[in-house]
């Protein structure tokens, strides 16, 4: 039968809500008639607004699917039988964190109980304007530019609520001054801080708090770390986090700092499990990158920091990013850009710089660029992935540097060459980027023929040595410092630079955006000229459209546009790239 054969019957569930009181739950009792419990049932099942049940054909419309879709599936109170009354009565428990949820279905009219508090919540969280303030701590009195003490009052906002947040201001805003400010405001409220980071920037978290707070802070990482009960705040890496949770979880630790938490933007990877786990009462999530590939990254990074946002099974949600992103998850994510906040920042200006091979590097790139194509198309089901991803590398690397006879070409490292003889000439400062630690040791023996003096930081490099280089590199003691993207992304400090060389194009312009911002960031007198370099005519020029799509991507989350680009590079997006 179809539906056009019979009209439509507008769905009239009427639940009767009731609230127990609860800090930390949203404690809920439904009651519903046993029709419309078993309907509900069916309901859950169905993807589609209409919808059969029996004989009749119903359609639901906003306020019957975010019902729906809070309540969940019911399947594990199928045993259930109705009372004298015909009604069925069973509780469910839902995070404090779907605050929101509960709100949006009182504003579509459905009756749940909520406390004058909630209220205040609520009405605080969509107008920022309205947080109470803070009185900050004498050792940060002036130093708050106005943009960060509305982030402390934030911060600080959340934490009294009994909430969590991500701050994922623009890189270069000050996200540790900020939390660190949070920490020593609230030092008397709370037994014990942990802060999770990248390995490379261990020294840097505890320099800060050095700097700007009363605390004298643990590094818990290496051979000798040892559990110290004494420190009230204690910084680890996320690798030492993988394994010693447990260790972590009898240590009680009452406030979990994430910083650069994209490093857990894989929902399913042993580090995102392994955070979700830990113990805490509050957790506070840092990132100037909260989306790098596909929107599932933002939503895990929420679900991590807000344990339960998004209701039972958060991945089948992923379609309907648009109402998650305006009614769930914009009050409990706070970022700021520089163009808004910075005003007194030097301007930054960005080239793409389009350069054509020599006729011996074009004719050695199209013969390895049809021997690619082939490999491809002769590779079975199961290889043709792979291939495919080992072809795009080659070719990549094809753009940047070239064997011939007994020496190596690269037009690129030539035309960096000629920019950095005016450039050094001129007492300017360089940052210069790649992916490839193999081209930075190309350049470095170009450098080297020139002698320039050059620093030079990889995966290799020992945090003393890192922050040894960071230091000299800031005094002006060598103008030219060689990074790998990897290594180098994030965690630098380094505004004595003022051009950025940025080699080889990446299709994630995150990665871009983090190496970038080591140099345009607080701190910085100079305007900020970014070299981005590309050879014409190569699929260079396809990673430079893929990009675009990201950076599409990254707005219709963070942003307001409608785009449906869903970040994920597919096998046709490979295949695209190799035309």
């Amino acid at each position: 039968m179809l539906f056009s054969d019979r009209p439509f019957k507008k769905l009239s569930l009427s639940p009767t809500i009731r609230r127990r009181s609860s800090q930390d739950w949203f404690e809920l009792s439904f009651e519903l008639s046993a029709s419309d419990f078993e309907l509900i049932q069916q309901l859950n099942k169905s993807k589609s607004s209409l919808f059969w049940a029996g004989e009749e054909a119903f359609v639901l419309d906003q306020a019957d699917k975010k019902f729906l879709d809070f309540l969940g599936p019911l399947s594990q109170y199928k045993h259930l039988r109705p009372d004298a009354q015909g009604k069925i009565t069973f509780q469910k428990n839902f995070s404090r964190n779907r605050i929101f949820e509960i709100f949006d279905l009182k504003n579509l009219g459905i009756l749940i109980e909520t406390t004058p508090e909630e209220e205040k919540i609520y009405q605080s969280l969509i107008n920022l304007k309205s947080l109470p303030p803070v009185t900050l701590p004498r050792k940060l009195e002036g130093v708050l530019r106005p943009y960060q003490e509305i982030g402390v009052q934030w911060l600080s906002f959340l934490y009294n609520h009994r909430l969590g947040g991500c701050l994922a201001d623009d890189m270069g805003l000050g996200k540790t001054i900020q939390t660190i400010a949070f920490l020593e405001l609230f030092k008397d409220s709370y037994d014990r801080a942990l802060v999770i980071c990248p390995i490379t920037i261990l020294s840097n978290w505890q320099r800060e708090f050095e700097k700007f707070s009363s605390f004298s802070p643990f590094i818990y990482h290496g051979p000798q770390r040892g559990s110290k009960k004494n420190h009230k705040i204690v910084i680890t890496s996320y690798g030492i986090l993988k394994k010693e949770l447990e260790h972590f979880n009898q240590e009680k630790f009452s406030i979990v700092i994430f910083d650069e938490v994209q490093n857990l933007k894989n929902i399913k990877s042993q580090g995102a499990a392994i955070a979700r786990q830990l113990q805490t009462q509050f957790r506070l999530c840092l990132t100037g990158t909260p989306l790098e590939n596909e929107v599932l990254e933002f939503l895990n990074i929420l679900d991590i920091c807000l344990p339960g946002i998004w209701g039972e099974d958060f991945i089948s949600k992923f379609r309907q990013l648009p109402n998650i992103r305006s009614s769930l998850a914009r009050p409990f994510v706070l970022r700021r850009t520089k163009a808004a906040v910075l005003t007194d920042l030097p301007p930054k200006q960005e080239q793409l710089i389009q350069l054509d091979f020599s006729e011996v590097e074009k004719t050695q790139y199209l013969k390895l660029f049809l021997e690619t194509k082939q490999r491809i198309e002769m590779a079975s089901p199961q290889e043709k992935y792979g291939e495919t991803l080992n072809g795009l590398l080659r070719l990549r690397q094809s753009c940047l540097w070239q064997s011939y006879k007994t020496s190596f070409l690269s037009t690129k490292v030539d035309f960096l060459v000629d920019q950095l003889d005016l450039i050094i000439k001129e007492g300017h400062n360089v940052l210069i980027f790649s992916q490839f630690t193999t081209y930075l040791d190309l350049i470095e023996k170009k450098l080297q023929q020139r002698h320039w003096p050059f620093l030079r930081l990889d995966g290799k490099t020992s945090l003393k040595l890192r922050n040894d280089y960071v230091d000299r590199f800031q005094k002006g003691e060598c103008p030219i410092f060689l990074i790998s993207l990897k290594a180098g992304g994030v965690g630098l400090n380094l505004t004595r630079a003022n051009f950025i060389f940025i080699m080889d194009p990446w299709w994630n312009p995150a990665v871009e955006g983090q190496a970038i911002d080591r140099a345009h960031r607080i701190g910085q007198k100079n305007s900020i000229n970014v070299y981005r370099l590309l050879i014409k005519n190569t699929v260079e020029e396809k990673v430079q459209r893929l990009k675009e799509l990201k950076g599409q991507l990254f707005e219709e989350v963070m942003g307001d546009k409608d785009n449906r680009f869903n970040g994920k590079i597919s096998m046709e997006d490979f295949r695209q790239l190799l035309e």
